[in-house]
């Protein structure tokens, strides 16, 4: 969707613009018919908050518990992506450095985050950044040809966040790590802080650690638990030992499973990229001591010396729309964080993110009570979220106003069909014209989504539905929510559609 479609909507003719009031004050068949679908939706109404809100006018045109704050899941994301946005700016890039510093003819190598959540991540497209290998090549090449070839060290410098990696003390936080869905977050990130681990098989014995990729220093414990037997059912599994690095090996691995790759999430990145680091450096001709590598501490002085090329750039366009799109945590909580570090001017934390998010919401759509806002994390993971589908919608409405920013916000957005988030939803439906744009949520007691809908003249209307259960799979009500949720959103689209052919008319004459 090009930006200047959406723009359209704010660019009305004054023939057209009886027409868009006359639409407004009409508004309350959608009313009804929205209604009407959650009544026969077999949810609780009590447990169900929506708004429909005209862009343009910005008449709210059907509601429902609208200002009561529920917990909003990954529909987090969509408050904080834009304040991302507001606070950095939409030509903002991170951007990962390696100094050189030279000190009494030694030197120093300190590659400086910019907590990049895309950095080396193959699931993201957008910035130069590539694989570990390929970037330190190019370093080391650059290293050779202004004459270093032997260094002191090798030092992580992940700062501009603090180190704490996981909000302290949350239930939902601390229950996902065993998984790459909730993964530590640093000044630093590789690949996701996850990696891609290979196993070789050899019957009855111990399975071996055979490819790590990015080539984290990953080893089996001692206490790995684990044998190659074939023809068993596979209980085989890998969790985190209590060490970084230490992988425990649990279970029996099957000879079908030897070549297949695990997905594992990494501990304490930091400490573990500047070992690898040192590593990928000697393989190039670059002589590191053994051991010769650490995590830059607090009391360090600040990172300074010659930047060797090449910065490895990326631009917030792909951060975000990987936030939203693709859902994933470790995104939100990078922007959240680097925001915060951004206001602050100290080390990105929860604390300073969440901060900075609820700023940014206030400078958008005035002071709002804690009644209809309460932010903890900026991803939606965490259970201590609380948002009223009216703030959701207002911000939605301010950022689909703002012509900087409307078009790489929502083109972060999932869209029906598209792959993402929406790919499975509105099963069957045809759009016809007019695009939808969304933000789906889910945790074990929330199912939401919000977005934004556009007819082909330009017309739109923001929406947020936040549903909520004690228990989703034991109510068995999940269908229920999201088929109500599509429902809203198709019969927002059908009234836009109206009013575009109406907006079709009235220009023809």
């Amino acid at each position: 969707m090009s930006i200047r479609r959406i723009h359209a909507l704010f660019r009305v003719a004054p023939a057209a613009t009886a027409l868009l009031l006359a639409a407004a004050a009409c508004a309350g068949d959608l009313a009804s018919d929205v209604r009407l679908k959650l009544k026969t939706s077999q949810l609780n109404e009590a447990n169900v908050g929506y708004v429909v809100i005209d862009v343009a006018t910005g008449k709210t045109v059907a509601s429902h518990n609208e200002t009561i704050a529920r917990i909003p899941a990954s529909n987090m994301k969509v408050l904080t992506t834009g304040a991302a946005l507001d606070v950095l700016g939409p030509n903002f890039e991170f951007r990962t450095r390696l100094v050189a510093a030279t000190n009494a003819g030694k030197t120093t190598l300190t590659i400086v985050g910019d907590g990049d959540p895309a950095l080396f991540d193959p699931e993201a497209h957008g910035g130069n950044w590539t694989t570990v290998s390929d970037a330190v090549n190019a370093w080391a090449a650059n290293l050779k040809a202004s004459g270093v070839v032997q260094v002191e060290e090798v030092v992580v410098d992940a700062r501009i966040f603090d180190s704490e990696p996981i909000p302290t003390g949350d239930e939902k936080w601390a229950t996902n790590l065993n998984g790459t869905y909730a993964v530590e977050l640093w000044g630093l990130n590789i690949a996701a802080n996850t990696a891609r681990v290979g196993f070789g098989w050899q019957s009855g014995a111990a399975p071996k650690i055979a490819s790590v990729d990015p080539p984290f220093p990953l080893r089996s414990s001692a206490e790995s638990r684990s044998r190659c037997v074939a023809g068993t059912k596979s209980t085989f599994d890998v969790q985190n030992g209590n060490t970084p690095g230490q992988l425990v090996l649990q279970g029996n691995m099957t000879n079908t499973e030897g070549d297949k790759d695990k997905s594992i999430s990494v501990r304490n990145t930091p400490l573990l990229a500047a070992e690898m680091f040192a590593t990928e450096f000697r393989r190039c001709g670059i002589v590191v001591p053994q051991g010769a590598f650490r995590v830059a501490q607090p009391t360090d002085p600040a990172t300074t010396g010659a930047v060797v090329p090449p910065v490895l750039t990326t631009p917030i366009a792909t951060v975000i729309k990987r936030a939203n799109t693709d859902s994933v945590n470790l995104y939100a909580e990078a922007l959240a964080k680097r925001v915060g570090a951004a206001r602050s001017g100290k080390a990105g934390s929860w604390v300073t993110g969440r901060e900075a998010v609820q700023s940014a919401i206030t400078a958008r759509i005035g002071a709002v009570g804690n009644q209809q806002i309460k932010l903890f994390d900026g991803s939606g993971l965490s259970k201590e979220n609380m948002v009223s589908p009216a703030v959701i919608a207002g911000w939605l409405r301010a950022l689909a106003c703002d012509s900087t920013k409307v078009g790489i916000y929502y083109n972060s957005f999932a869209r029906p069909h598209e792959p993402g988030t929406l790919k499975k939803r509105f099963d069957g439906v045809d759009f016809n014209g007019v695009d939808v744009f969304g933000k789906s949520g889910y945790i074990d007691c929330a199912s939401c989504l919000s977005g934004l809908v556009v007819g082909p003249g330009g017309k739109a209307m923001v929406y947020s539905i936040l549903c909520r259960s004690d228990n989703w799979k034991a109510e068995g009500k999940l269908t229920n929510a999201r088929t109500f949720q599509e429902q809203l959103v198709v019969r927002v689209a059908e009234e836009i559609k109206r009013d575009s052919v109406k907006f079709a008319t009235a220009a023809d004459h």
